[in-house]
């Protein structure tokens, strides 16, 4: 006899006819709740119930401990002869869908606010020179390079500043304050969804990390190696077209552990801290058991022995 599992039912066949068969309930969640578990590998409660017993051929890698395996030889088995229409499939593969989409809400949530953010600080650096280098040209003898908020209130307090300038200065306070709460947001989602990553080296950084694999679980399953290096694509994809140096980090570079290191003890601190980030990454993708003190103090300790070990650029010997 052989096995059978459709997405209506299961099916025991002995040459080519039915002989035994349980049908799943036609409602959308049951036929979705066991679609998702035949895709995640595991086995129905209604297909062990029908083999009990008896030895039978399977069809699939998932059930080769229910039976055989062996090819399917068996006729089509057709929905429309159970009562079953090509619309209940339809709807259940639909709230299959949504439910992974709840799944990954709150990743998606965060690359979405982090991507906000950057664009929001692209808008607000091009209108702030905008308003800097209007103010420079009207006022020469004024500081512009002040912060943005100082200088917006020095141009509503001149009687003789252009309207179009105020605006504008006022769109740039504006968009400075919407990335601030933009940047408030991400940190209060990463407390959620990667809270040893966020304590291990800041929130911004670490939703930058997760916005650029993908998601955390993306992230939790990439290498060290790789994660060392996310964000430096271009320099990774010139390195293997052209020959130039392979990049030593990437977004990790924004960290003051790394940006504020000598050159040459770059590479090897983002090497410290893309280790300790992978090892976040898979606890906070799994149980969110807090780690990052013990994580933190040995990436300190590792730090300290770099900086201490690696006090000169080491010079290249000529050939």
């Amino acid at each position: 006899m052989e096995l059978k599992t459709t997405w209506f039912g299961v099916f025991l066949i002995h040459e080519g006819k039915i002989v035994d068969k349980i049908l799943f309930p036609p409602e959308v969640d049951e036929i979705a709740r066991r679609l998702k578990k035949i895709a995640a590998g595991g086995v129905l409660d209604e297909e062990q119930k029908l083999v009990k017993g008896k030895h039978v051929y399977v069809h699939e890698e998932r059930l080769r401990k229910l039976g055989t395996l062996g090819e399917d030889r068996s006729p089509p088995i057709l929905p429309a002869d159970f009562g079953y229409t090509n619309e209940l499939l339809q709807q259940a593969t639909i709230r299959m869908g949504m439910e992974d989409m709840q799944k990954m809400s709150e990743d998606f949530d965060l690359i979405q606010e982090v991507r906000a953010a950057d664009d929001l600080l692209q808008m607000c650096n091009l209108v702030s020179e905008r308003v800097r280098e209007w103010f420079a040209l009207r006022y020469p003898g004024l500081d512009a390079h002040m912060e943005i908020e100082d200088l917006y209130e020095l141009i509503t307090t001149m009687d003789n500043c252009p309207h179009s300038l105020r605006t504008l200065a006022h769109l740039a306070l504006d968009l400075h304050a919407q990335r601030e709460n933009m940047e408030k947001s991400i940190t209060g989602r990463m407390k959620s969804i990667a809270p040893n990553l966020a304590l291990l080296i800041g929130p911004i950084i670490g939703a930058r990390l997760i916005a650029s694999a993908g998601g955390i679980k993306r992230l939790s399953r990439l290498p060290a190696s790789t994660i060392q290096v996310l964000g430096a694509e271009k320099s990774l994809f010139k390195h293997i077209k052209d020959g130039t140096p392979p990049p030593k980090h990437g977004i990790l570079f924004q960290h003051p552990y790394v940006h504020s290191a000598p050159p040459w003890q770059r590479g090897k601190i983002a090497r410290c801290f893309a280790g300790k980030v992978s090892i976040a990454a898979r606890v906070d993708a799994t149980s969110k058991r807090l780690i990052h003190n013990e994580l933190k103090e040995d990436l300190e300790r590792r730090i300290k022995e770099i900086r201490r070990t690696h006090t000169k650029k080491k010079r290249r010997t000529k050939r």
